[in-house]
């Protein structure tokens, strides 16, 4: 079979598979072509055919598509799990899976675990689980198998690594982002459910830029990510960046309505706070032009209209700036409040 594909120099390897499949079903199933990929992934492979093998290198990165609704088949699995215990396989894998990057110079050293967390194949990841994989080993980068299955938002693997009772749902990699952090910064509202169910995880973890899950969720705009950490009860509401930006001056800054109303129902948060700029919320909706959260702001009752740092009111930013809407709101709010 290798000997027919490699002989169709006219098409990509991918285009040549895909073609023989949709012309004859019965030569090349899904199926077929993950154990295809697996037997490839099998042989010895000198370093220096990778950069020269298409073949390879689809290989490399399709067992997993082409396992995907297949992971529970015996045949499959069985492949994948003698593939995936191995560790030169697995390195060759990891070298076109996950090559070096600016946030991961040297590439990631993910195991078979890991594969399976990342691409969501939790019949395989069973497989190797009973094989004794360790299910919270570390990456090169300190990435554990739940933080790939979190930020892929595969929640099936999330809840299969949970419930083997021995990873750190909190563990943190290189840049201190816990599960829960990428699962909040790549908007996977389950897993996120998941992680907060076990009790056992910080909704306060800091980046190096100070940054949180709430942070990030706000920064998103994603209002059900928000209402999950603020039923936790546990969240600090007024945290700040590096910037010195709290949510609710994000959500401002960003134009939020909705998000920045979940803030405000607290009764929590800060709306006068100011960032390492000076300005305020209302600042800084008031000069982006984001009228929604002006008329939101000004309807707490509890704004401050003063100078921010530059020395602009919200009022002066607004007319500068050309937003007629705000400027109308802001005006009327300070004849009132004479």
């Amino acid at each position: 079979m290798w000997c027919i594909v490699l002989t169709k120099t006219d098409y990509t390897t991918q285009e040549y598979l895909e073609r023989v499949r949709h012309t004859n079903d019965a030569f090349l199933s899904p199926s077929d072509l993950a154990i295809t990929c697996f037997t490839l992934l099998s042989f010895d492979h000198p370093s220096s055919l990778l950069s020269q093998n298409p073949l390879l290198e689809y290989a490399a990165l399709g067992w997993a598509e082409h396992s995907r609704g297949f992971d529970d088949c015996p045949t499959v699995a069985k492949y994948a799990v003698e593939l995936l215990r191995d560790v030169d396989r697995v390195k060759l894998v990891n070298s076109i899976v996950f090559p070096p990057t600016r946030l991961y110079p040297q590439g990631l050293n993910a195991s078979g675990l890991h594969l399976c967390s990342f691409f969501g194949l939790r019949g395989i990841a069973e497989g190797l689980l009973k094989e004794g994989q360790n299910p919270d080993l570390p990456d090169n980068e300190g990435g554990r198998p739940l933080h790939y299955a979190a930020e892929k938002g595969h929640q099936q693997m999330v809840e299969l690594l949970l419930k083997t009772g021995q990873v750190d749902a909190d563990a943190r990699g290189k840049y201190g982002w816990s599960p829960l952090f990428v699962a909040v910064g790549n908007e996977h509202d389950g897993v996120v459910k998941l992680l907060l169910e076990t009790g056992k995880v910080d909704v306060n973890v800091e980046d190096k830029h100070g940054r949180t899950p709430l942070y990030w969720a706000v920064y998103m705009g994603n209002e059900g990510v928000l209402t999950l950490l603020l039923k936790t009860g546990q969240v600090e509401i007024d945290a700040r960046d590096e910037d010195g930006k709290t949510s609710l001056l994000m959500a401002a800054y960003r134009g939020y309505e909705g998000v920045a109303k979940l803030l405000l129902e607290t009764g929590k948060v800060d709306v006068n706070a100011r960032d390492q700029s000076g300005r305020t919320s209302l600042h800084w909706a008031a000069e982006l032009g984001h009228e929604r959260v002006v008329e939101l702001l000004l309807k707490t009752g509890k704004v401050d209209i003063a100078c921010d740092g530059p020395g602009w009111t919200p009022l002066f930013s607004a007319v500068a700036k050309g937003h007629k809407g705000i400027v109308k709101l802001l005006r009327e709010f300070r004849g009132n409040a004479q």
